[in-house]
């Protein structure tokens, strides 16, 4: 990296997100349309507009304003009653803590603002299958969301805020089996399990300590292709990339460890394995290939930026530095779908349709 330092705001990234989820979300529609549905109804489901679907949904939907009582009533707990860490955020409200941490400047959490939307989307894609399960409140659920309650207390009093996150999802996981049953628990575990990325871990310790790793690989990776790849006259030291007069030009700065390239490429994964594959081996080798993908974008967008320091100059390096991800993140995306069509599942066997007269 260009000793420049960068702003990269939250737009930026809620770009890339969208960008990503645009094309994750219409080759996992397609994807599932034609494994279970077929090409008529593929082309059925395209005729309806979101409001017609959403409000057939809406209609299908047993106890829902029992199920909003519930949950608004869950929520404004942690709304009223969420956050004790005032010396950090003077607000009771959980939710403000989050957006807190979500905000900062440089965050590293910022993905945080799309997660709701994400587990939406999964949730939508998932409408029929869901509507067609049998509804009957499961009881047992009931300790979860003692559980869930027991957790906040916990967090409230120990001022652990990421505790109390927790609670709050697990509480709201709890209240779709009481009032839809168990096999509605099933069906949303693995959704549900995608709010695990709104918990804030970039100021974590545990976060810094992989954050450096990262740096060094990356650094020796892109010096070593640099210098005995491309032929140009750069060493390394540390996480800096020096000239042939030992002039510190690049450096790979916390910023740019691609921790934050791998967090938002394990989201996508994840949410894309949930779409296309039924398998949990192929979801789970999914989510760990994303791992050494943000790893190669990373190291790629750092050898461009040095290409174009070391060809066209300072000015050169700083703006690839500053565009190169979006490329970077193209490919990324681009790599998760050619795979995903090598690495396919069979369809599942198609049933007769029953006539009703």
């Amino acid at each position: 990296r260009h000793r420049n330092r960068q702003t990269r705001g939250l737009p930026h990234i809620m770009r890339i997100a969208e960008e990503g989820l645009r094309v994750l979300g219409s080759f996992g529609r397609l994807r599932q349309n034609s494994m279970t549905e077929g090409p008529d109804a593929t082309r059925k489901n395209a005729n309806v507009g979101f409001t017609e679907e959403f409000m057939r949904c809406w209609r299908l939907l047993p106890d829902k304003v029992l199920f909003g009582f519930l949950m608004l009533s869950w929520t404004l707990t942690f709304i009223f009653l969420g956050n004790s860490t005032f010396g950090y955020i003077d607000s009771p409200s959980l939710l403000q803590w989050m957006y807190g941490c979500y905000t900062v400047p440089e965050s590293d959490d910022s993905h945080g603002l799309l997660i709701p939307f994400i587990v939406f989307f999964v949730l939508w894609s998932k409408r029929d299958e869901l509507l067609a399960l049998p509804r009957r409140p499961w009881m047992p659920s009931i300790g979860f969301l003692a559980i869930a309650i027991l957790i906040h207390v916990l967090g409230f009093a120990a001022q652990q805020p990421r505790l109390s996150i927790v609670a709050l999802f697990l509480g709201s996981f709890a209240l779709v089996g009481v009032i839809w049953g168990r096999d509605w628990l099933g069906a949303t575990f693995l959704p549900f399990s995608i709010f695990a990325f709104c918990v804030p871990i970039g100021s974590l310790e545990l976060i810094k300590n992989v954050t450096m790793p990262l740096r060094l690989l990356a650094t020796a990776i892109s010096a070593w292709a640099a210098h005995g790849v491309l032929g140009f006259e750069v060493t390394r030291r540390g996480t800096q990339i020096l000239d042939a007069a030992g002039v510190a030009r690049y450096d790979v700065a916390a910023a740019c460890s691609g921790i934050r390239s791998l967090i938002s490429l394990f989201v996508l994964m994840t949410v894309f394995g949930m779409l296309n594959y039924r398998s949990l081996w192929r979801r789970f080798g999914l989510m760990l290939i994303s791992v050494p993908l943000a790893l190669f974008c990373n190291v790629l967008r750092l050898i461009s930026v040095i290409i174009a320091g070391e060809v066209f100059g300072a000015n050169a390096s700083k703006m690839t530095h500053e565009y190169s991800g979006f490329f970077t993140y193209a490919i990324a995306i681009t790599c998760m779908v050619l795979l995903s069509r090598w690495w396919s599942e069979m369809p599942l066997p198609q049933t007769p349709a029953i006539s009703q007269s």
